[in-house]
């Protein structure tokens, strides 16, 4: 039976409102059967107040890599799956059902999109990143700060037209505010 690295987070998230309130509590696990479940299951955090709530969904998952076309092999050769990937490049897209995004991405263009440098591919974690989508990554990125998050990476407007900016997760992971109208419906 293959191994899995395993991480979990437990958060507990309260909401009352006027009229009803509600406890959610959300399983984060690098176990890549149960990230798909749960990214699968398209859970919807509410925070505590609705100023708080600066997330719409989740936007989508991205491995980051040190070689990309040994994961495009593992995802369509192994896996099954059908994977978008001009070959050479350094970004392949994984089509899942239930997922409106899943990306394989190598360290060096990470490092250089969040980091402005394909040389400190070094400091950009290997593993999964996780983009929520915002309607305002400006506004996300304000809120947020102000509630002491360190932005890796300020607002701005990647090449293919999303604005995103990025932190570092508590487990050590990329997060990921992305604006993306175009692409805000969830696949089958």
């Amino acid at each position: 039976m293959p191994q899995h690295s395993q991480n979990t987070t437990n958060t507990n998230v309260a909401r009352q409102g006027k009229d009803r309130s509600l406890r959610i509590n959300v399983r984060w696990s690098l176990d890549i059967e149960h990230l798909f479940a749960y990214a699968d299951s398209s859970v919807i955090v509410e925070l505590h107040n609705e100023e708080a709530n600066v997330i719409r969904h989740v936007a989508g998952v991205g491995e980051i890599v040190d070689d990309v076309e040994t994961a495009v092999a593992f995802y369509r050769d192994v896996l099954g799956l059908e994977v978008e990937y001009d070959g050479g490049g350094q970004y392949a897209d994984v089509k899942v059902a239930g997922i409106a995004h899943y990306g394989l991405w190598g360290r060096r263009a990470a490092a250089e999109s969040i980091l402005g440098d394909p040389d400190l591919a070094d400091q950009v974690p290997l593993g999964f990143s996780l983009g929520f989508e915002v309607d305002s990554v400006e506004e996300a990125a304000r809120a947020t700060t102000e509630r002491g998050l360190n932005l890796l990476q300020s607002p701005k407007t990647e090449p293919w037209g999303q604005t995103v900016c990025r932190f570092i997760l508590p487990g050590g992971l990329v997060g990921e505010f992305a604006e993306t109208p175009w692409a805000r419906q969830l696949g089958d």
